[in-house]
Formats: structure tokens, sequence, C-alpha cells
């Protein structure tokens, strides 16, 4: 409950920031476009100066590994080859949500739930025998973490566009998502996005990704494939970089 009360408090001193800032300001980008859309059905005035850009991935940093170097790797971070791997990346707090992926992992034999993140939540992790905490991990080693798992998973309650689904997608990965933010736009069909708070759903939706693993490769290469030619295409660091040039084109544009 207390954490509960911390994160709501921090969400309406983010939101009476937005509210100075958006008085302002002569543009305002949103990554999501839900926010987007709620912020101008709050404040109708909004909308001649607010734009939709989305988060952006680097494909040259994070891009999917042979399997070989994916064994290798596994071997390095002392992994069961035979396990299914769960990768978590965030800050360890209540708004992410990881309380209910690790009720949901509980329940779930043969599998190794991959944290790498800290935060004021961290102590709930130590009793659990499947969860290895990688604690933070610097950003040029974060494709070979990606590349070590078998799915991403993000149970947030509350997201924008989140960077880390695009990385997860970059590097080939299958994604397990409540619906926050983008995240209904972002990823492509056969990525299981399953309710927020709900530990029994998402418990189904990493067994169905672990059964496609075991009995339907082709459909599971299909989702994957999927991801990564969405992050290259549409959320990858040159494509976003030309829609902001554009945008900042425009509005000098329209100040001259």
């Amino acid at each position: 409950q207390f954490a509960l009360w911390v994160g709501r408090l921090f969400h309406l001193l983010y939101e009476f920031f937005d509210r100075v800032t958006f008085k302002h300001a002569d543009s305002i980008i949103f990554v999501s476009q839900n926010n987007k859309a709620i912020t101008i059905a709050r404040h109708p005035h909004l909308e001649r100066k607010s734009f939709y850009i989305p988060n952006s991935v680097d494909t040259n940093r994070f891009f999917p590994l042979p399997e070989e170097d994916r064994s290798k790797l596994k071997r390095r971070y002392d992994l069961d080859l035979s396990e299914f791997n769960i990768l978590f990346v965030g800050r360890l707090e209540y708004m992410k949500g990881f309380s209910y992926l690790i009720e949901a992992c509980k329940q779930i034999p043969g599998i190794t739930l991959m944290i790498a993140g800290d935060g004021y939540l961290a102590k709930e992790i130590v009793k659990y025998h499947f969860i290895r905490h990688l604690r933070y991990i610097p950003n040029e080693r974060m494709n070979e973490v990606y590349n070590i798992a078998d799915v991403y998973v993000l149970p947030s309650l509350y997201e924008n566009c989140p960077s880390t689904i695009l990385e997860a997608m970059a590097c080939g990965l299958p994604v397990i998502s409540t619906p926050v933010g983008d995240v209904i736009n972002i990823l492509p069909e056969g990525n299981p996005i399953i309710p927020s708070r709900d530990a029994p759903k998402l418990k189904e939706a990493i067994e169905e990704i672990i059964r496609m693993n075991k009995l339907n490769r082709e459909l599971l290469e299909r989702i994957k494939n999927l991801n990564l030619q969405r992050a290259r295409e549409s959320f990858s660091t040159s494509s976003i970089s030309q829609k902001l040039l554009h945008l900042y084109e425009k509005i000098i544009g329209k100040d001259a």
C-alpha cells in the first residue's frame, strides 16, 4: 500500500510539472499516441502544438546474435541451457508490475527469470531460487542480455513508449506486455498483451510462448521475425531521426 501511495504521489507531481511545461512550450512532442490523445482531451487548446514521434532503437547496437554466440553467452552467465529464460528489464518498483511477474513465474517449472535492474523492491526477490538478479547492466552490454533470453516480459502498470520493448524486438525476441502506453500500436500480431495486475493471465501467456518454443517453432519464428522487421523499419534511430528533423524544420518554418 505504501508503494502504491508513493507511485500515485509521484505521478501527481509529474502531472503538475507537465502542465507548467505545456504552458510555456512552443511545441510538444509525445512519444505515445495514447498519452497525446489523453492530454488533448484534458487540454484541447494544446492540439495545435502537439505532435507524435515515438522513441527509437539503435539497431546497430541491438540485434540478434547467431545461435552459437547465444549459447556461449548463456554459459558465461551460468544459465542452464535446458531452461526457458524470461527477461525483465527495469526499475524494481511497484509501477513496473514485476511483483505480478514473480507471482506468475512461481508456478511455472523449468524457467529462469532474469531481472536486469535495481530498486527499492529488490529485497523481495532474494528468496526465489528461479530468479537471476543481474542488477544494473551497462547499456553497452544489454544486447547480450537480450540475446540470452527466450522472451521479454513487460508487466508495467504505466508506460509511454517503452524503449525496452523496442530493444527486445530489435534483438528478435517475442514480447509479452500489458496494454500500457502505445504497446498495442508497437507490437505486431502474435505477441501476447495481457491485463495489468493479472498474474494468472501472465502465467498463461508465458506458458503459451514456452509451448510454441517446444511444439510450434515455425509460429514462434514468425513472431520473432515480425518484431525484428517492425523494429528496423518503424523504430530505427535513422527513421525516427528523420521524423524529428522534418518536424523541427516545420516548426522553424512556422516561426520564420
